[in-house]
């Protein structure tokens, strides 16, 4: 009697522990499935915007990010750049060079300087008007075409169509300018 007891009650373990040994096989192969998942998909997140007065989804990678938040963050550069008053310049130049690349930046910095000096010295004040933006979301690079309006103190100088090219590479999800320059015939 006490074997048949024994032998049930043995019996009952190893069936115990065949399911456990199953469920355990089958969470590491689970494991080292969502692993391998994880390694291809490392480096590939991206942040999505979505804000009230949007209607359209943007969203910014480690490396790249969509043509509308690569058009509103050129437009931001170029309002920046370009919507100046000897006032506010060097706020404004300020905000565009803390977007600047490392590497660019001593590019951009004497350049924008010598700007600052000229529109304080001969009280030049600019407007931009955006028309068109052309995009390469492939080189992470916008083409910005508007209409400048100038201003020499009082006098209105005749409005002048212009384009830049801005040009940026992306850290930390966050877009760093690598060129900002004016182009003929964009």
């Amino acid at each position: 009697m006490k074997l048949s007891a024994y032998q049930t009650e043995l019996k009952k373990l190893l069936d115990q522990r065949n399911g456990y040994l199953m469920l355990s096989s089958g969470l590491l192969i689970l494991t080292m499935i969502l692993s391998l998942l994880i390694l291809f998909l490392c480096g590939r997140e991206r942040i999505v915007l979505v804000t009230p007065t949007m209607n359209t989804e943007l969203w910014v990678s480690n490396k790249s990010a969509s043509a509308d938040y690569l058009t509103r963050t050129s437009l931001y550069f170029a309002e920046l750049a370009l919507n100046v008053t000897p006032d506010n310049v060097d706020f404004q130049q300020e905000m565009i060079l803390r977007h600047a690349d490392p590497s660019y930046y001593k590019i951009l910095k004497p350049g924008l300087l010598d700007n600052a000096d000229k529109i304080k010295k001969d009280h030049i004040s600019t407007s931009f008007f955006p028309v068109d933006v052309k995009v390469d979301v492939k080189h992470s690079e916008t083409i910005v075409i508007g209409d400048l309006k100038s201003y020499v103190g009082e006098t209105a100088l005749p409005t002048k169509r212009i384009s830049y090219r801005v040009s940026y590479r992306f850290n930390a999800f966050s877009p760093l300018i690598i060129a900002f320059e004016e182009v003929k015939n964009a």
